[in-house]
């Protein structure tokens, strides 16, 4: 993954940020499952099942964010993200699903003394994606219509000695 950014101050309480983070998901091409059994070996290479197709392309993700700082023990922040979906329909599958995101977060932080107090939501919401066979059928894809949305909640304590 490379990354970069810049952040500026267009006023000293306010602080904006602008990321981009590229990752080759094109190294993930094929998953291939080993099992210690030589019956289900036998049984899963034969069903074509043995390896997993991805075919991910390298995505972009586009990242903004803000911090405002309330008084010398309290900011608030605030974000967005797009995060691509970096594989085709023709891949799609429910071990691994590839969904575009777009993602909100806010967040609070306060210091107390040496003590640092941070606490996060981020909501992502992911596209709905609809895969129908087709062929060639590729082994490893599952069509249906997929969906996802995650709620993840962050808390950090950090202590300066």
């Amino acid at each position: 993954m490379d990354r970069g950014g810049v952040s500026f101050r267009p006023v000293p309480r306010l602080l904006l940020s602008a990321d981009v983070h590229w990752t080759q998901w094109s190294k993930l091409d094929r998953i291939t499952t080993d099992y210690l059994e030589s019956a289900w070996e036998t049984i899963i290479e034969m069903s074509g099942m043995d390896i997993r197709v991805f075919d991910w392309k390298d995505a972009t993700q586009l990242r903004f964010g803000a911090e405002f700082t309330l008084n010398a023990s309290t900011v608030l922040r605030a974000g967005y993200y797009n995060d691509p979906a970096p594989g085709p329909l023709a891949t799609l599958n429910v071990l691994l699903p590839s969904h575009t995101f777009n993602a909100i977060s806010i967040g609070i932080g306060k210091t107390i003394s040496d003590l640092q107090l941070d606490f996060g939501l981020e909501y992502l919401m992911g596209t709905t994606r609809t895969a129908v066979p087709s062929l060639p059928v590729i082994p490893s894809a599952m069509p249906g219509t997929y969906g996802m949305k995650i709620v993840v909640r962050t808390a950090s304590v950090n202590y300066k000695f």
